[in-house]
């Protein structure tokens, strides 16, 4: 038998046809000379193609579920909820996820209260460690950050939580 390379005037398509008609099967060589090649080489990565459609649903469902237990963590509204969920269906994770970060509200629920209750019991809560603190204290008995601060208008000591000074109603803005 003789060799042919590559290179030799003989295509290697006829190199192919010539190797498999001595084989005796005429019908896979019609095949590998399918001038539609694009639609052999999608059909040889079906299962990739799968695969990869599989993984992006999966990333869906989480970013579904996780946006779900993050919005009702953060509030209360139904219509908030609804949005949040519509989001990430209808905009997928791609753009519904961003917005809803950019839209969500800063605190948890549960920040709220604590600083509510706060007020409410008179005492003071740390913004750093979220730990009710006594009023007398001037720094947090667990994380020793500063619980008052001072007014940058009458320079009177008031506690953080607050968002205006009591004594003169300046903003607390540091």
């Amino acid at each position: 038998m003789e060799e042919t390379s590559l290179f030799t005037s003989i295509s290697w398509e006829t190199s192919i046809i010539e190797t498999l008609s001595g084989w005796g099967s005429k019908e896979i060589s019609t095949e590998l000379i399918n001038p539609n090649i694009l639609t052999n080489i999608i059909e040889s990565f079906w299962g990739i193609w799968m695969l990869l459609g599989g993984v992006i649903f999966f990333l869906w469902i989480v970013a579904l579920i996780r946006v779900i237990k993050d919005s009702t963590a953060r509030s209360n509204s139904f219509w908030f909820q609804f949005f949040a969920l519509l989001c990430i269906i209808v905009l997928t994770p791609i753009f519904g996820l961003p917005l809803y970060l950019a839209l969500r509200p800063a605190k948890y629920k549960e920040e709220q209260y604590a600083r509510k209750e706060s007020l409410v019991l008179q005492s003071h809560y740390c913004l750093n460690c979220h730990t009710q603190n006594l009023l007398d204290h001037s720094f947090c008995t667990h994380c020793g950050d500063a619980l008052k601060g001072e007014c940058r208008e009458c320079e009177e000591l008031y506690s953080k939580n607050h968002e205006y000074c009591p004594y003169c109603g300046a903003p607390n803005i540091e």
